[in-house]
């Protein structure tokens, strides 16, 4: 009793070929259906066992996503099952199992009644409009999943062009602005060192320290659109430690004397003069660090 001749036939032209030999029934999602008596759905046929039925590894070959089994009942006794299969996954769903349950007790009802030739044509026509209706359900469905996913995809494609439009924008700006800037804090730089009054010197003093704090702000935003653009890379070059962390205590010297917090410079002997990294990266480091310490102090 656990092997029998099995008869199929497919939507598709030659879905699947004759297979002469007995089928085994103790595996599989028919076996679960036609023995528990319900409907039985596999929501991504990719995952199909190598154990499961031929035609279950065969459809999911063909492309073949989702399939229900509907046991086919008459008298109280599984005879036979019903296999559907869609190319979406997780295509039967809600209302379609409803149909689906209503397409499978229509042919048991036809079963059950099979003696009776008027009856049995009813039966068949109801399951012809059941399939009827549940084929254009799938194809109202797919349309409609297929309109969303064009709608998506528009959205994305966007929202990328106006992140990409936005970085390059930036990118551009802040290079545009740094360009000028390092020219006005290279000569706050030289006017520092001339001749100047105690004032005009306090005014110097807070020109740079304005322009170091644009400047950063200037490097951040460049960062964060290379950020963005995937184009952001950590440099690697001989750089003076000694002579960087000095630059940038002078220049967050005026902040700290602002807020009358002491700020006093010590470098370990053991600290080297110079090392390999990256000095724009390591900059922006000890002024956040050092800016922020005086910032919460």
């Amino acid at each position: 009793q656990h092997e029998r001749q099995v008869g199929r036939a497919g939507a598709d032209s030659h879905f699947l070929p004759p297979m002469s030999e007995p089928i085994p029934l103790d595996r599989g999602d028919v076996l679960r259906a036609v023995t528990e008596m319900h409907a039985v759905y596999r929501n991504d046929l990719g995952n199909a066992p190598d154990h499961g039925y031929p035609w279950e590894q065969e459809a999911a070959r063909r492309g073949y996503r989702s399939a229900v089994a509907l046991p086919l009942v008459r008298a109280g006794a599984a005879v036979g099952c019903l296999v559907l299969y869609s190319h979406l996954a997780s295509a039967f769903q809600g209302d379609e199992q409803a149909l689906l349950n209503r397409l499978a007790g229509d042919i048991s009802f036809g079963l059950d009644h099979i003696a009776k030739s008027d009856e049995l044509r009813q039966a068949l026509l109801a399951v012809e409009r059941e399939r009827e209706l549940l084929a254009q359900r799938v194809a109202e469905r797919t349309a409609e999943l297929i309109v969303a996913n064009e709608r998506l995809e528009q959205s994305r494609q966007k929202a990328e062009d106006a992140n990409q439009a936005k970085s390059v924008f930036l990118a551009t700006m802040s290079h545009e602005i740094r360009t000028p800037m390092n020219g006005i804090i290279g000569m706050v730089e030289l006017l520092a060192h001339s001749p100047l009054s105690e004032s005009q010197a306090e005014a110097v003093t807070t020109i740079r320290a304005s322009g170091f704090a644009l400047l950063r702000i200037i490097d951040d935003i460049l960062d964060f659109s290379k950020i963005e653009a995937n184009r952001l890379e950590i440099e690697r070059m001989p750089v003076a430690l000694h002579e960087l962390i000095e630059s940038v205590c002078d220049t967050l010297l005026p902040v700290a004397s602002g807020k009358n917090v002491k700020l006093s410079l010590f470098i370990s002997p053991l600290v080297p003069t110079q090392l390999w990294s990256d000095s724009t990266r390591l900059r922006q480091l000890l002024f956040n660090l050092v800016g922020n310490a005086i910032k919460f102090s």
